[in-house]
């Protein structure tokens, strides 16, 4: 099997097949990272996500081309490499643009790649090898072709037809492979025509090459945990509690960690979002879910939301939280082993002494029903951590929720 920078570095060749440069006089690029020189999510625009297959490592050789390993064992070290790989998640249309006016300069699928050698004669040596650069790191076929595009000190333009996007083959890739000095740079753009794939391809490769000009101190944004809130598909305005929240009840901050969005039939039981709160790894200490009304009222209809809108041996209450109108549930944690037999039989069971210490709340704010802990499957009654599992934990929540302002800047 293929490492995961190989195969980024593959796509990286596949995509030069279709970038190109203006011809002006371009700065010198300074050593760097290869991890600092890699395109970023605000160079792709609104709609990516960072792929599971991006990495940073010394170029592999596994079933290399003699030439490459030739290359590279004559190199004192196998030169350091990254290759990030972009993934469309949705189409984002600016104002007064359609979707499909949007989706012909957002290719479905890019890679970012930069390599650096020890010098610049061994960087030609690797760019001459732009090919067996692509089969050995992505296994895609993808041939030399003439073009007049020229990018940094020499450039090779590769391109193919059966690229794999989103899962399925078929699909067009242009890509451009270049060289600064001792950099070898290379973007892929793949699945839209040949034409705006290359058209795509140019204006990344220009904006990696910024990247390669003037790097940032630091590894390039890859933080994607907002991206799904942005999704024109998910139906509902979103409200969250930031991307940290502090509850002022004396338990320590947390943070978002993730979110899960759009989501629609089979992927919940009708909320069109969740995202995860916690103060550490392992189980989020509070989720909201955000529904639209008319799916909160069919949820309570179900064996489940019966459960959840009127818990057995629990209680069920109004809360106003500065001027919010909170729906507030509570049951007994004792319960929850019985609730997979009181969903099916429906008889109540003998309840338990002491006062319900379980709490789950709902409040509708403007058109949108944000439920905040509510228990959406038979086994969750009671599976938030300590100290975020009170009454008082979760009507500050409710307090601090505010509308999603969009990605940062």
């Amino acid at each position: 099997m293929r490492s995961a920078l190989g195969l980024a570095l593959v796509a990286l060749v596949a995509l030069a097949a279709g970038c190109g440069g203006s011809g002006e006089e371009e700065p010198a690029v300074a050593p760097v990272e290869p991890e600092q020189a890699l395109l970023a999510l605000d160079d792709v625009g609104p709609g990516y996500v960072v792929g599971d297959d991006s990495a940073c490592g010394p170029l592999g050789l596994e079933g290399a081309s003699d030439a490459l390993v030739g290359l590279v064992r004559s190199l004192p070290a196998p030169p350091p490499a990254c290759a990030r790989v972009f993934e469309q998640r949705y189409v984002a249309p600016e104002e007064g643009e359609t979707a499909t006016e949007a989706q012909e300069d957002a290719p479905p699928l890019v890679w970012s790649v930069s390599l650096v050698l020890p010098g610049a004669d061994e960087a030609e040596r690797a760019l001459a090898l732009a090919p067996d650069l692509v089969a050995q790191l992505t296994g895609l076929a993808l041939a030399p072709v003439e073009d007049t595009v020229r990018v940094g000190d020499a450039s090779v333009v590769l391109a193919g037809d059966d690229v794999l996007v989103a899962g399925t083959g078929g699909h067009d890739g242009r890509a451009i492979v270049w060289r600064d000095e001792e950099v070898v740079g290379a973007v892929v753009a793949a699945g839209l025509s040949p034409e705006d794939d290359e058209t795509a391809a140019i204006a990344l490769a220009l904006a990696q090459r910024t990247r390669l000009a003037v790097p940032e101190p630091g590894p390039t944004v890859t933080d994607d945990l907002e991206v799904p809130l942005g999704d024109p598909a998910l139906g509902v305005d979103v409200w969250w509690l930031g991307r940290a929240v502090d509850l002022g009840t004396g338990a320590p901050e947390l943070r978002l960690v993730q979110v899960n969005a759009p989501l629609g039939p089979g992927n919940g039981p009708g909320n069109r979002a969740q995202l995860d709160y916690g103060a550490s790894s392992g189980a989020p200490a509070l989720v909201l879910q955000l529904w639209q009304p008319e799916a909160w009222g069919a949820f309570q209809e179900t064996p489940l939301g019966r459960l959840v809108v009127s818990p057995p041996c629990g209680s069920v209450g109004q809360v106003d939280v500065g001027g919010r109108a909170v729906t507030l549930y509570a049951a007994p944690e004792a319960v929850g082993p019985a609730w997979p037999d009181i969903a099916a039989r429906g008889p109540a069971p003998t309840c338990p002494s002491g006062e319900p210490d379980v709490f789950w709340a709902a409040v509708e704010l403007d058109g949108v029903v944000v439920t905040l802990d509510v228990p959406l499957c038979l086994s969750c009654l009671g599976t938030r951590p300590e100290p975020y599992d009170t009454r008082e934990a979760l009507l500050a929540a409710v307090e601090r929720l505010e509308p999603y302002p969009g990605p940062a800047e």
